[in-house]
């Protein structure tokens, strides 16, 4: 989902995760940078090069200036010229922020990693305490190495060190800082891989300001590669195209989330604070998406479509959507259901031997994060190559992995109890059933749920609403049709009628058999969409043929001897 039109797509696995108090996030030195302007690794280590007055020349500096050696690197070569505690001094020093710090990048990241029940867990790697300073008058508590906490922590883990409050050094252990230090924590003495293995067990993780190459993703991630499936959650925020942010988190198996980082990464801020005003209190903007979901869906941009269809993915959300004073209308229908949004474009006919425009319903449903669809040229008018549903299109009607195991169409099928999602979903398309496409989507399908067609029944028949008699009529026939379907198994004639001739062989011609002989054979009613993917108008007075085909059709038991 996104919260602005050109922003990254957030997840929705993600979104509903961090409701739930189920992410971690993960806060490098580009949190610190982005608006309190602090040094980042690289940055620190080229001050903390010049306050040890190693001149442009000498070689240390030119491994530096090369990017031959990485930071941590540097300061190892460092530690064999310098006390451990002055350089550590030194780095704490450099890092102390002024006065007025503007800690607006901090107190956005503490909205969003605190959950509903008011626990913070923010994992970080810089040495800073802009947490801290960003949290009050509320106390956060800090945890440093050795005392590590458990999972069910609440505060900030400083998982690098701390640096004490005058920043004249370092806290407890002191700094993660040089490589035989990283060593020490992820190698030799391991408690920075056992502590970040416990979360990965546990959590999604999040990283926020980090670059995918930074020591400390390098020694993080590297120490949780012999444990399989434990980076299948995990997620990275990475200035650049898409395609460009993948590849560098690829190979580390952590899923990027791109942006533009023009502006001084003001794009990601945008999006994180927008994602902690949701944090803050998700039932305000679940009414504020309801709102814009009053809207008919073709007037809205994709994004927007995107978010109502973010609202739907939860049981909160969906609920949120039925109850609503203001019923969404039905033609929401075309884009939850991917079948709609995809259903192949044509040419509208406006007169006589005369071509009107091509009409596509992917430009007044579609999402944006649908793949785009196979385009019609103006010129083809004799189009009839259906096009196909990408598997990973995103649908209201099937359950999400955080349902369950519930059989994924039960919401056009018979089969299973309907999660609570979708029984949300029942009870809003039986308030809009009064409305022409309503009736006229429910006919592109061979059955709906028994609870969806209650709700839909219990509408129509004690509903307060004055239905329209072609409507109610048009509903009939669907219930009707999809009654007989089920009772002489038509989805299914050649079962139906090879089931027939064994009792024939069993019995001969008894009476028995012959009324069963008339029961397939006879005449029965057939619904069909209309083959054209527009929505009928909602107006006063709709024809039957606006709605459904309505034919007679006959049982040709020639076809199946």
């Amino acid at each position: 989902m996104r919260f602005i039109e050109q922003g990254p797509s957030i997840p929705d696995e993600l979104l509903i995760a961090r409701d739930e108090g189920r992410v971690v996030f993960f806060c490098g030195a580009g949190v610190s940078r982005a608006k309190a302007n602090l040094a980042d690794f690289r940055k620190l280590t080229e001050d903390v090069l010049k306050t040890c007055r190693i001149r442009e020349d000498e070689p240390i500096y030119k491994l530096f200036a090369d990017d031959k050696v990485s930071a941590d690197r540097i300061f190892g070569l460092l530690e064999q010229e310098f006390d451990e505690d002055y350089l550590q001094k030194i780095a704490a020093m450099l890092l102390k922020p002024p006065d007025k710090v503007d800690l607006s990048a901090h107190r956005t990241l503490l909205e969003l990693a605190t959950t509903a029940e008011g626990a913070t867990r923010i994992v970080t790697t810089n040495f800073d305490r802009l947490f801290e300073e960003a949290a009050k008058p509320k106390l956060l508590n800090l945890f440093q190495p050795p005392r590590l906490p458990d999972m069910s922590f609440n505060g900030v883990v400083h998982l690098h060190g701390l640096a004490n409050p005058n920043y004249d050094g370092a806290e407890g252990q002191g700094f993660v800082l040089t490589s035989s230090s990283y060593g020490q924590a992820y190698l030799a003495e391991g408690w920075a891989t056992r502590f970040i293995q416990a979360i990965f067990q546990q959590y999604i993780v999040v990283f926020i300001g980090y670059s995918a190459d930074d020591p400390p993703i390098q020694y993080l991630l590297e120490a949780l590669r012999k444990t399989p499936g434990l980076l299948n959650g995990a997620y990275a925020f990475q200035d650049g195209k898409e395609r460009e942010a993948n590849d560098k988190w690829a190979h580390k198996e952590v899923k990027a989330i791109a942006y533009d980082g023009g502006s001084n990464h003001s794009a990601l801020w945008e999006i994180l604070e927008a994602w902690a005003e949701r944090a803050k209190s998700p039932e305000h903007w679940y009414r504020s998406v309801v709102n814009l979901a009053r809207q008919d869906p073709k007037t809205l941009k994709p994004f927007h479509r995107g978010q109502v269809a973010h609202l739907v993915s939860t049981t909160a959300g969906a609920k949120a959507f039925a109850e609503a004073a203001d019923v969404p209308p039905s033609e929401w229908l075309c884009v939850f259901d991917a079948n709609r949004r995809y259903a192949q474009a044509f040419r509208e006919d406006i007169g006589v031997d005369e071509l009107g425009k091509m009409y596509d319903p992917s430009d007044d449903y579609g999402l944006d994060s649908d793949s785009p669809p196979e385009r019609i040229s103006e010129e083809d008018n004799h189009h009839k190559k259906e096009r196909k549903v990408p598997d990973a299109a995103w649908d209201a009607f099937k359950t999400t992995p955080h349902e369950g195991q519930i059989p994924r169409f039960n919401f056009h099928g018979s089969v299973g109890n309907l999660p609570s999602r979708l029984i949300q979903l029942a009870i809003w398309l039986g308030k809009v059933a009064d409305q022409p496409t309503a009736v006229w989507w429910a006919s592109h399908y061979r059955g709906l749920h028994p609870n969806v067609q209650d709700q839909i029944n219990r509408e129509i028949l004690h509903g307060k609403k004055t239905i329209n008699p072609v409507v109610r009529q048009a509903w009939g026939y669907l219930f009707e049709k999809w009654r007989d379907d089920v009772a002489f198994k038509r989805t299914d004639p050649y079962r139906l009628f090879g089931d027939f001739r064994q009792l024939v062989k069993i019995d001969g011609w008894s009476n028995q058999v012959l009324r069963q002989y008339a029961a397939i054979t006879r005449p029965h009613l057939a619904v069909q969409p209309w083959k054209k993917p527009k929505p009928p108008l909602f107006h006063e007075n709709p024809n039957m043929s606006d709605l459904l085909n309505l034919k007679v059709q006959y049982f040709d038991s020639m076809k199946y001897i």
